[in-house]
């Protein structure tokens, strides 16, 4: 995977969870602080910047086809992670992992993995109101080529 690769996967992450590249402040040492580029995101080798992901994506609530997706639950096992979305009528529902045939070389590369392949098809599916556009509606399993 190459560096911009990992940059654009990171500010896909940055997008969702609202930070504003340029305009907050970079903390790299106490007392030492920066407008925020694109290359201090560390979503992809920090637990601390990409469990924070992992909490807004659990406590999301979206509408498929008319069933609500109550919540996204991650798994994690070793090198392999997996996001299932829950609803009422059937469980699970939707899923987005670790692509397929692909060895992450860390617990963390995996999670991230997997956030991104989430987000891709969240950003293509959901609208600003929160419910899925039928005819648009995929749901995402190993496509990601990261």
């Amino acid at each position: 995977m190459s560096n911009n690769e990992i940059l654009e996967a990171n500010k896909l992450i940055a997008n969702f969870m609202g930070v504003e590249i340029g305009k907050e402040l970079y903390s790299w040492r106490i007392g030492c602080t920066e407008p925020l580029r694109s290359d201090h995101l560390a979503y992809d080798k920090s637990w601390g910047w990409l469990m924070p992901v992992v909490e807004k994506i659990e406590s999301l609530n979206v509408k498929v086809f008319g069933d609500e997706i109550k919540y996204f639950a991650f798994t994690i096992q070793n090198k392999y992670c997996i996001i299932m979305g829950h609803t009422n009528v059937r469980q699970p529902g939707c899923y987005y992992q670790t692509p397929y045939g692909f060895v992450p070389d860390s617990k963390i590369h995996a999670v991230w993995l997997a956030v991104n392949e989430f987000l891709e098809w969240y950003n293509k599916n959901v609208e600003v109101n929160n419910v899925l556009p039928k005819n648009d509606m995929q749901c995402g399993v190993g496509k990601n080529n990261i």
